[in-house]
């Protein structure tokens, strides 16, 4: 389907089109769904590329190509690429939203889930402790990103060895989902999950 309206677009409207950078987008998310790695990145670019030249580079449609864009090359295992790609949708989000805004934490959340694949432990807490402030800031207390961001959290601090406050954020985390989302949900088996292993280390 994607193809088909890429191909119609493309020959109604020509390259310098929104509708045909939304195609290319779209055709890019699915390439890389499929694991298609090389023709994401292609048609990403030609995304990127037509919206910049029509938008300039301060739109949330740029970022989120961005991001995107960024996403495609961490999972291509090309992670120098990928950084500054998510650091830039970071930074025009920051710039045009906020740091109070559901786009800008999710670029900030997405950029720490890259910093954790790297290893890079230190940058991600940094990352993943903002991105907890804004959420609360956001959504306040009760809300199921807050246990997530709770959870990221004590993820990190257990794989940097800090397991009494990676204790602490896990059972923050595991009592709002279960008090948001009740007993028998997968995201409370995790939380469980996580507390366990804490407990298991510190034992060690």
């Amino acid at each position: 389907m994607h193809g088909k309206a890429l191909v119609f677009r493309t020959n109604l409207f020509g390259l310098k089109n929104l509708k045909v950078a939304d195609s290319f987008g779209d055709f890019g998310g699915v390439a890389w769904h499929q694991g298609y790695y090389p023709e994401a990145e292609r048609l990403e670019k030609q995304a990127l590329e037509i919206r910049t030249n029509l938008l300039g580079t301060n739109d949330i449609k740029v970022a989120d190509t961005y991001g995107d864009l960024g996403t495609i090359f961490w999972f291509a295992g090309e992670w120098q690429q990928a950084e500054p790609l998510m650091r830039q949708s970071l930074a025009i989000c920051r710039k045009l939203l906020g740091d109070k805004n559901a786009d800008t934490v999710l670029a900030l959340e997405d950029l720490a889930g890259f910093l954790s694949a790297e290893d890079k432990l230190p940058q991600t807490e940094t990352a993943q402790r903002e991105a907890l402030k804004l959420n609360i800031e956001l959504r306040g207390t009760n809300h199921p990103d807050v246990g997530f961001s709770l959870n990221n959290l004590a993820d990190t601090l257990e794989a940097e060895g800090k397991l009494s406050e990676a204790e602490s954020f896990a059972r923050q985390a595991l009592a709002l989902r279960m008090t948001v989302l009740g007993t028998n949900r997968p995201d409370c088996a995790h939380s469980l999950f996580e507390l366990a292993i804490s407990w298991r280390t510190k034992a060690i």
